[in-house]
């Protein structure tokens, strides 16, 4: 996966893996990126009345939303060489916003609980949304890099059709040609969000700043991208 939007697709979605493990862990005890997690934490809040955290899955999706339509609304708006680097941008500040507020979390067990754990819910939410909007699409491979649940499901599919049609399965017709570069886009995207979780958990247990590292990242990469776009 050569292209410059495959090797983006994989770094944001490091990003959303690294932020929903330290979001989930030591903050919220609910994902700002994955919100099919969130999905079933408000289902059982619903269910199970004694369960007073279902405000936080209910939060995160809202805020989640926002953030998708407001890159939605602004990537629709700008041109090509501009959507990527000006939705970086966002939420490279909005992820610096959310390091500078959370602090020290080496010591924090999620949830937090108070108006400061709102505030940083919302904004890591937001930014999540807004991340879901930087890449759409890879080498023609539509991709989502803050939630994986439709990409395992993908990934599954076109991994049986190649399969079957290897064996020679009557009936079933010949897979894409592209299948393999789907394989490819979809695994690298999946392999991205369970390293940068990995990344996450592993530094926050040591250094207590360690929700900097994806802000920082982030505003690098508006740098590269908004360079690569002026060539």
């Amino acid at each position: 996966m050569r292209s410059r939007a495959g090797w983006l697709a994989v770094m944001m979605a490091v990003i959303a893996g690294y932020v929903d493990a330290i979001g989930f862990t030591r903050l919220f005890a609910v994902f700002p990126a994955n919100q099919s997690g969130n999905a079933v934490l408000l289902g059982v809040a619903i269910g199970d009345p004694s369960w007073d955290q279902g405000w936080r899955p209910g939060v995160s999706m809202v805020a989640f939303v926002l953030g998708v339509a407001v890159g939605f609304a602004l990537g629709a708006r700008l041109g090509d060489t501009r959507r990527t680097p000006v939705l970086l941008a966002i939420e490279g500040v909005l992820l610096v916003v959310f390091a500078a507020l959370a602090g020290n979390v080496k010591g924090d067990v999620a949830p937090l609980g108070g108006a400061r754990e709102v505030v940083l819910l919302v904004v890591s939410s937001i930014a999540m949304g807004v991340e879901t909007d930087v890449v759409r699409r890879v080498a023609g491979v539509p991709v989502y890099t803050t939630f994986q649940t439709g990409t395992i499901a993908r990934l599954a599919e076109t991994g049986a059709e190649e399969i079957e049609h290897a064996l020679g399965v009557h009936g079933v017709p010949a897979p894409p040609p592209d299948g393999r570069r789907v394989l490819a886009v979809l695994g690298a995207v999946i392999g991205g969000y369970i390293v940068g979780s990995a990344i996450g958990a592993a530094i926050v247990s040591g250094w207590g700043y360690a929700l900097w590292v994806p802000a920082i990242v982030c505003v690098a990469l508006v740098f590269v991208t908004a360079t690569r776009s002026n060539r």
